[in-house]
């Protein structure tokens, strides 16, 4: 599901997604969910499923790499500051910021915003790719 997610395979990802929905604790295929619908895109249907997962653990090690890992990205500052104020004030990651971040970034392409959203988005699937993986 995460690669096929991963390379845009939304449809696919949906399909199996649908099969797993609400099975596990943490609710990971229920975030997998959650990230295809914001990346179609559909707000709500995307809040919805992250509404499920509630707290996963692998907002933790986004939440504490995520800078690092932009920065080794190559993003800009205003990358990394928008990614700061944005999807992990406080010093957690917020899955409802990136929903509005990914609205933000649809009106405008190209922007800041919409380079934020793509790489912290990226981010985002290695991250939860590798926290399903396990060591």
């Amino acid at each position: 599901m995460s690669e096929i997610l991963l390379w845009d395979f939304l449809h696919d990802s949906h399909e199996i997604s649908q099969t797993m929905e609400g099975r596990g604790i943490p609710r990971t295929a229920d975030y997998w969910h959650g990230i295809m619908h914001r990346r179609e895109p559909d707000a709500g249907n995307a809040a919805y499923w992250f509404r499920r997962v509630g707290k996963h653990p692998a907002f933790e090690s986004l939440a504490m790499n995520l800078d690092r890992w932009m920065a080794e990205t190559g993003a800009s500052e205003e990358e990394k500051t928008l990614a700061r104020k944005k999807v992990v004030a406080n010093g957690s990651f917020d899955p409802f910021s990136m929903i509005e971040l990914s609205t933000c970034a649809l009106r405008t392409p190209g922007k800041p915003e919409d380079d934020t959203l793509r790489r912290v988005q990226y981010l985002e699937m290695l991250n939860l790719l590798s926290w399903s993986i396990g060591p």
